[in-house]
């Protein structure tokens, strides 16, 4: 696997590009010392340190799984957080992605959600999947919903010889879920 050098990244209102060592700020470190910021990560539960940023930011250059990302306000172009795709299984083109806005100024303002929908759209377009992602029903949860190209026909398979009440409950559930 050679890793691919990512370019800069624009949404609406902000530029999303490879965490670098510039990242590596006093600041940065104190977002992962506070425990407000990290309440629902790992990193509140050791003190971190100047020394541990910059072997993470070694671990991360060569590491084939794991992108990790900074993320930018376009209007003064103000470092506000990190996010990071990781466990990337390209097998079953699956990852999980984790957002950290450390400036507390930029909470509550849609930012984490701004950047997560742009790299879904990003990994969608990738694939050439037609789909748009919009809220999910929680905090952190997507919807995508893929345009169907063709309105292709299905066959479907029953295998419940002689027990017509099985195939009744199967048909009624197909017909309730199904459009």
């Amino acid at each position: 696997y050679r890793r691919a050098t990512m370019s800069f990244i624009e949404t609406e209102r902000l530029i999303i590009c490879p965490f670098e060592r510039h990242h590596l700020t006093e600041t940065y470190v104190s977002w992962l010392n506070d425990k407000s910021v990290c309440e629902f990560n790992g990193h509140r539960h050791f003190p971190y340190t100047m020394a541990k940023a910059e072997s993470y930011l070694e671990y991360i250059s060569k590491a084939s799984a794991l992108i990790v990302v900074a993320l930018h306000q376009k209007s003064d172009n103000a470092h506000i957080g990190n996010a990071s795709i990781g466990d990337i299984d390209f097998l079953n083109s699956s990852a999980t992605l984790n957002i950290l806005i450390g400036e507390k100024e930029s909470w509550g303002k849609g930012y984490a959600f701004e950047a997560g929908k742009k790299a879904i759209q990003d990994a969608l377009y990738r694939r050439n999947l037609n789909a748009t992602v919009e809220h999910g029903k929680g905090l952190g949860l997507y919807d995508v919903s893929y345009t169907i190209l063709s309105n292709s026909l299905v066959s479907i398979i029953i295998p419940t010889k002689d027990y017509a009440d099985i195939t009744e409950q199967c048909l009624k559930s197909l017909f309730e879920k199904t459009t």
